[in-house]
């Protein structure tokens, strides 16, 4: 990864224009031709630098509710596990930690009910016990990486 990199790194997590033409004026924000950035970007995502290009929604504005989902899962079993939560298309985050409870997700859907029947269906489908911490209060802090 070279400076040009990191500047359109720079560039696309720290507001992406919304315009007919965004990759242009990305483009010309970088100081390069179009055609180089998207060739770069396809690059990064390549190589998995970026993961994805996308919108963050604010799910409670949409009447989305939240929890947060922690269980004691044994070292073997982390990686499937992680695997079959990350299908779901609530889920924004899923990581592991340290401590008696090792592994964490948070998980947005429709509607309460919707989040108790995917609890129990991953519950179910793994065989771990989660506990669920639904969110109260929002606390965003706009995590961004400076290249």
């Amino acid at each position: 990864m070279d400076k040009i990199d990191a500047r359109i790194l720079n560039l696309i997590q720290s507001g992406f224009p919304l315009v007919k033409e965004p990759y242009c004026e990305l483009a010309e924000q970088a100081g390069i031709p179009e055609r180089d950035l998207i060739g770069r970007i396809k690059n990064l995502k390549k190589k998995r630098i970026i993961r994805r290009i996308g919108g963050v929604l604010n799910s409670k504005k949409l009447g989305y509710p939240g929890v947060l989902v922690a269980a004691r899962v044994p070292v073997p079993g982390l990686e499937r596990l992680a695997r079959m939560v990350q299908k779901h298309p609530g889920v924004t985050h899923c990581y592991e930690r340290k401590g008696e409870f090792n592994f964490w997700f948070t998980l947005q859907a429709k509607s309460r009910r919707n989040l108790e029947t995917i609890i129990q269906g991953l519950e179910k489908d793994s065989g771990i016990k989660f506990i669920c911490l639904p969110s109260r209060k929002r606390f965003k802090i706009n995590f961004q990486v400076k290249f």
